[in-house]
């Protein structure tokens, strides 16, 4: 039952957050030269962000339909704080690429092994493992974007 007041509140707040980035993704100029242009990007993740959320929000309704009222589901809190550490690690990542001019690796290294830490629990026997997979992971990533997709990274 948690779990379900969870999900409908992330599910609300991230089809919210769905409909912002569409609201955004209006103020994109039509491309000059270009067929596409920038603007399905991101309204294309929207769509599948809200899709998403809609998803959790349904899986919710079941259960609060059973007679219980959202005010008596109270969320787990240690899955709060495990959001707003993601949350701070994803701000402390951009700020480094954008502010402090760490390059791609040298910032989603670190960050990713401390999402695998906050996320999946402060073990320090999972410490190389994570550290191991956020190496691949980062270099498949920035390999991906550079090579594949002709995208520079920083």
């Amino acid at each position: 039952m948690k779990q379900a007041a969870g999900d409908l509140m992330l599910g609300l707040a991230t089809a919210g957050f769905g409909l912002l980035i569409l609201l955004e993704a209006r103020s994109i100029r039509e491309p000059v030269f270009e067929t596409f242009g920038a603007a399905p990007v991101p309204r294309t993740a929207a769509v599948i962000l809200i899709a998403l959320s809609l998803v959790l929000v349904l899986r919710a309704v079941p259960h609060l339909a059973r007679g219980r009222s959202l005010m008596a589901l109270r969320p787990d809190l240690s899955a709060w704080a495990r959001t707003g550490g993601t949350v701070a690690i994803v701000f402390a990542h951009a700020a480094a690429i954008a502010f402090w001019g760490l390059g791609f690796i040298e910032a989603t290294i670190p960050a990713l092994v401390l999402m695998f830490l906050v996320l999946g629990g402060a073990r320090p026997r999972y410490l190389a493992a994570a550290a191991l997979v956020a190496v691949l992971t980062a270099a498949g990533i920035f390999l991906a974007f550079t090579r594949l997709f002709q995208i520079d990274l920083p």
